[in-house]
């Protein structure tokens, strides 16, 4: 079976956009055992196929087209708080061949194509949309990049987005101050119940501390099913704290 870094695995290189869509009707709807046809209806062919490489180069599907824990706790955290640590995670640990000759707060758009062809052997075309869904999918997860790869040229298009930034319209809507991405999630302060002011383990503190790209495939499982029970927790504390403020109000 391909490891996380990807080997024999072809990055993803389907819109961006399609794949936060497709985790965003999974979690409106449920995440099935296995993803068959039914899962992807509406879809072409095309895209179908290129999705599927996604999911499985990110080790959110395995060989026999079964959901992983991980595709659990990634839709468990699309549209709250806690989407730009998970997806950053998710992409250190997928990419972490890439990430080891490529820094993407350092490198250029040639630079990083180049390493995405060497790295995974794909074809120029290939790694040309590659480099579009890391950068776009890098972006969304904060992480630090070059001023080289946000700048770059697209098409003739990046001069009308650079026009859209200067008269202070954002062309990433996340980054606008006052959206729900940027508020911390109230689980974050929790006092653990004992008197000396620590706070309690959260999911958001087990993706950023533990080593997850350095892990073994059975670790890293039990690491997103602990995220999983503790995103669980915290959401029943919650729903406790709503209730204790609407009988105080």
């Amino acid at each position: 079976m391909a490891t996380a870094n990807g080997t024999g695995l072809t990055p993803p290189y389907v819109s961006f956009t399609t794949l936060k869509s497709f985790l965003s009707r999974l979690k409106e709807n449920t995440v099935p055992t296995v993803l068959d046809g039914a899962v992807f209806a509406g879809m072409d062919g095309t895209r179908q196929s290129q999705l599927r490489g996604a999911l499985r180069f990110l080790e959110l599907m395995d060989d026999a087209k079964r959901s992983t824990v991980l595709l659990g706790a990634t839709v468990e955290a699309i549209q709250t708080g806690d989407w730009p640590l998970v997806l950053g995670a998710l992409i250190n640990d997928s990419y972490s061949e890439l990430l080891k000759n490529c820094k993407l707060e350092s490198t250029t758009p040639k630079q990083l194509e180049t390493t995405l062809e060497t790295t995974y052997g794909i074809a120029n075309n290939v790694a040309r949309k590659a480099l579009t869904f890391l950068v776009q999918a890098a972006q969304e997860a904060k992480m630090p990049l070059s001023s080289y790869l946000i700048n770059r040229p697209r098409g003739g298009k990046g001069v009308k987005r650079t026009r859209r930034r200067e008269n202070g319209a954002s062309s990433d809507p996340s980054r606008d101050t006052g959206t729900t991405d940027q508020k911390m999630p109230r689980q974050t302060n929790r006092s653990n119940g004992n008197g000396d002011g620590n706070s309690e383990l959260t999911a958001a503190d087990l993706v950023t501390r533990l080593p997850i790209a350095g892990m073994q495939k059975a670790e890293q499982d039990a690491v997103w099913l602990l995220v999983l029970y503790l995103k669980q927790k915290e959401a029943k504390a919650d729903e406790y704290l709503d209730d204790a403020e609407e009988e105080t109000a």
